[in-house]
């Protein structure tokens, strides 16, 4: 229990990462109040939150039973901070720390707080999500109401600010929760602004939150959109909670989705935070990490105070600009670069191609030219959702176990989870729970033995589900509230894996080529935030590609330098005529830094 627990005292806590940490950064981990941490790519900003949580609870500075809440923009990101917090504290400190995303955490007060809600704005308990705005426009349209610009307008300004002026906003928000006959239905905008409501329309359960959570991080701040600020705000803003959000406003690329622009300005008054600036990148060699800080003039930044870090060489880092006349050249040159990496020791999964925009339609040539010398490549976009699915996880752990004579961590998993739902506290009734899952995976072993299509497998799905539960898997990831939305994931599982399995002889590597090992990942610059790999092929800066640069070029520059920064050692970029003009100041860029050679071949 807590209370048997030593803890540290401050003096003696220390980091357990292995990584150097500038002054700003330890100062920003045992900061008290609430902090602005703004640092460029690889100075480590995920780490620190980590390393802050490991204080704090290690410290009993979070005093037990308060827990610290962190919320980040993406399902990964949540999932890679929880997981680092649970190898620096272990086990039973990380259960005080609770990582979601800002569309969770907001599901989760509304669902939690359902009947604090005013009557008019009060979904149905079985309400509908609509994954996509469609869904919603449908609605609307066959209640002849017009659609194409009221979604936006529908969670335009806080619910609890609308009047009788507002007429047309009011009715469409009683069509999508009130039309008889149907469940209501809600987009992750519109729960924000339930949320939302909810805070500013109950100060008991306002205090009740901020009783609960001493402390808040907010990772990838940057990202935050209008409507989840004023929902942190309405959480947190004048509370005793101590709020640290950490971003890089030169990697603010979802603009179109929403991010606010000057929120760390916003955030600094609104909160009476303090402000801690990082100027290490650990991630880069020291060439790469002077090409960025030219990135960096074409965004305006005057201070161009980013360092290296100084145990490497200063000559670390090998940049190459390529030019081809057609794809085709282009793809048979990358794809024998590829190999030529991979033979001198490279693992594949460390070699990424990036691209701006339409996958299939500008890598399909690489993949086949890498096919032909033995090297598998893949579209990692479809991989990516699946992975970030907490039934894919359930699924997948259950497949694992039935195939791999040892998975620990999997069967580890997914009894917590079985002891989740069941809510066994007893030892007779977690022996019981072991059993019962033992005869589960030999079952599905023996069913995926016997499978021969794709309807199969997805019986095998069903079966693991249903062991578990559906309705109680709903309960315990209230996303999955959806039903449409669940059948559609499981869909698409089904066809994924067994794509897989008929490229292969066995489920075995039929498992590992699902899971990416020894395949080469391709996937957008969106995508690939947070990610890292010792080389990286950027594919096309032509205009086909960056289609957005005219309207918006301090957007696509950010988004050229979330590229470039992914890279650890060698950064490629690969133009080709047939994909039109390269973009004249990335061209400039390149040029004018005196660090690229440039290879027209």
């Amino acid at each position: 229990m807590c209370s048997l627990m030593r803890f540290q005292s401050e003096d003696e806590w220390f980091a357990e990462c292995g990584m150097g940490f500038e002054p700003s950064a330890r100062e920003a981990i045992r900061n008290s109040g609430n902090l602005l941490v703004t640092a460029g790519p690889g100075a480590g900003k995920t780490e620190i939150l980590a390393q802050k949580a490991s204080f704090l609870l290690k410290t009993s500075r979070c005093t037990h039973p308060q827990r610290i809440l962190a919320i980040s923009f993406k399902k990964d990101a949540a999932s890679n901070i929880a997981e680092r917090v649970k190898q620096r504290c272990g086990e039973e400190l990380a259960r005080r720390f609770h990582s979601m995303t800002f569309d969770a955490f907001a599901k989760d007060l509304m669902d939690r707080y359902l009947k604090a809600i005013p009557e008019n704005f009060r979904p149905e308990r079985s309400y509908s999500i609509g994954v996509k705005d469609e869904e919603l426009k449908e609605r609307l349209s066959a209640c002849g109401m017009p659609s194409n610009e009221r979604i936006k307008e529908l969670t335009a300004k806080p619910l609890y600010s609308l009047s009788e002026y507002d007429r047309s906003i009011l009715r469409d928000w009683r069509i999508l929760l009130k039309h008889p006959g149907e469940e209501s239905l809600l987009n992750f905008r519109m729960i924000s602004r339930l949320a939302e409501l909810i805070i500013k329309t109950n100060p008991i359960i306002k205090a009740y939150l901020n009783t609960s959570f001493s402390h808040v991080f907010l990772d990838e701040f940057q990202d935050t959109t209008f409507i989840q600020y004023d929902l942190l705000k309405a959480c947190f803003m004048g509370s005793n909670c101590e709020c640290t959000a950490v971003g890089d406003d030169k990697q603010r690329i979802m603009t179109w989705a929403g991010a606010r622009p000057g929120i760390f300005g916003e955030f600094t008054r609104d909160f009476n935070a303090n402000e801690v600036s990082l100027v290490m990148n650990y991630r880069s060699a020291p060439k790469l990490v002077e090409f960025q800080r030219h990135v960096f003039k074409l965004l305006g930044e005057r201070v161009l105070s980013t360092r290296p870090d100084k145990r490497r060489d200063s000559g670390d880092g090998d940049l190459t600009l390529l030019h081809f006349a057609d794809k085709v050249s282009e793809a048979s040159y990358l794809a024998k670069l590829i190999k030529g990496l991979i033979d001198a020791g490279t693992p594949p999964r460390h070699i990424a191609i990036l691209i701006r925009n339409y996958i299939d339609d500008n890598a399909s040539e690489v993949i086949n030219q890498l096919g032909k010398l033995g090297i598998g490549a893949r579209n990692e976009t479809k991989y990516q959702a699946m992975s970030s699915e907490e039934l894919v996880g359930i699924i997948m752990s259950a497949i694992r176990l039935a195939v791999i004579d040892r998975s620990p961590d999997d069967w580890i998993h997914l009894l917590e989870i079985l002891i989740q739902l069941k809510n066994y506290s007893d030892l007779e009734k977690i022996h019981q729970a072991k059993s019962d899952l033992s005869r589960l995976i030999n079952d599905i072993k023996n069913d995926l033995e016997d499978s021969s299509n794709k309807k199969e497998l997805r019986s095998i799905i069903d079966k693991i589900l249903e062991f578990f539960s559906v309705d109680s898997l709903r309960a315990l990831f209230p996303r999955y509230s959806n039903v449409d939305y669940v059948e559609s994931l499981k869909d698409d599982l089904s066809e994924l894996l067994w794509t897989n399995r008929k490229k292969e002889d066995n489920w075995k590597a039929a498992l590992k080529r699902f899971e990416g090992d020894n395949t080469i990942p391709i996937m957008t610059v969106h995508k690939c935030k947070g990610l890292e790999f010792e080389t990286v092929i950027f594919l096309g800066l032509e205009d086909k590609l960056f289609f957005n640069f005219g309207r918006d070029s301090d957007e696509e520059t950010r988004v050229f330098l979330v590229a470039v920064s992914r890279a650890i050692k060698n950064l490629v970029f690969s133009t080709c005529n047939s994909r039109g003009k390269v973009i004249d100041c990335f061209l400039d860029v390149i040029n004018d830094s005196g660090l690229v050679n440039c290879l027209f071949l």
